[in-house]
């Protein structure tokens, strides 16, 4: 099958992807484009930060707010017309987060918004929300099969996942080194780092021929491997 990609920077801040004969586009934002009408992405395990206070952890109350806040300036940026999240919105049991979320959907219902179920994502579709938003195992988008996790035992197209949150460390001399989240490309995969802002990071091993583009000061860094 075929399978090269080919990358072209428009700016600091966008880079143009021709990958198995359609465009796509990468933004610091941590959002992915395609057909400049799906925006895709991955991640966000809203509830968690609320999940952590109602036990006794003290994360600061502002963190939860950063999710809808990320969310509000996709929104403004990129006047969207579909917005796919790739799995794991949700992380917890039901709590207040999640209520913020739902209400900042409802200030937008000129946008589709679609749900690729996560592991994390299961809660939600038991519980009395699940009806708040439309939810899909997976999303055929062309050539590109958009999913939570990647399936190495499928070679049916070209798989869009999230999940694993990756990062990749860039090493200088007199061991420095430089750890940054990414999106990552293999021949037929695209992994998109976490969007949500309290997720944590897996640091990717590279192979031969793959590429990351990371993500650091609002900028995408490309790096071959």
């Amino acid at each position: 099958m075929e399978s090269l990609y080919d990358f072209e920077i428009v700016s600091e801040t966008q880079i143009q992807v021709k990958w198995a004969g359609e465009d796509i586009q990468l933004y610091s934002d941590f959002s992915l484009e395609i057909r400049k009408e799906w925006l895709v992405i991955s991640d966000l395990h809203l509830g968690k930060v609320q999940h952590f206070r109602n036990n006794g952890i003290a994360i600061p109350a502002a963190i939860k707010r950063e999710a809808i806040l990320q969310l509000e300036t996709l929104v403004q940026k990129h006047r969207l017309q579909k917005l796919v999240f790739l799995g794991d919105l949700f992380h917890s049991d039901p709590n207040s987060e999640w209520n913020d979320f739902f209400d900042w959907m409802e200030t937008h219902p000129e946008i589709e918004f679609i749900l690729v179920v996560g592991n994390h994502d299961q809660k939600f579709l038991n519980s009395t929300f699940s009806n708040r938003i439309l939810c899909v195992s997976e999303l055929l988008l062309g050539p590109f099969i958009l999913l939570h996790e990647e399936d190495s035992k499928r070679k049916d197209g070209f798989q869009i996942s999230g999940h694993i949150h990756p990062k990749v460390r860039i090493r200088g001399r007199a061991r420095q080194s430089i750890n940054m989240p990414c999106f990552h490309f293999n021949k037929q995969s695209l992994v998109l780092p976490a969007f949500g802002p309290f997720t944590g990071a897996k640091c990717i091993k590279p192979m031969k021929g793959s590429k990351s583009i990371g993500l650091a000061a609002n900028r995408l860094w490309p790096i071959a491997h």
